[in-house]
């Protein structure tokens, strides 16, 4: 069951991602639980998470919570601003408060 619009649970997006994308990242994103004492947001539909694996110090976006191995882009520091693509991905990915 979806958490967006339609929903009978509505929850507002925690963050909203944009960009040029591919794969497309794109879209809302909402609290997915805590991931390593870090709360952590999956895209619906979701195939997507953003989580952080220390603390901050570094924020993924992948296809599968916690791999880092194979996060599509990375920043250093919080949830906001602009991700570097990680090959295949491609196109920089953008995190902003709804």
């Amino acid at each position: 069951m979806g958490l967006g619009a339609g929903s009978p649970f509505l929850i507002e997006a925690s963050w909203l991602v944009s960009g040029t994308l591919s794969p497309d990242a794109t879209g809302s994103y909402y609290p997915d639980g805590d991931y390593m004492g870090v709360e952590s947001f999956k895209r619906s539909p979701g195939d997507f998470y953003m989580f952080s694996v220390d603390g901050h110090t570094n924020s993924y976006v992948a296809a599968v919570k916690g791999d880092v191995e194979h996060a599509f882009w990375h920043k250093s520091g919080g949830w906001a601003g602009v991700y570097t693509p990680e090959s295949p991905a491609t196109g920089a990915l953008t995190v902003a408060a709804p």
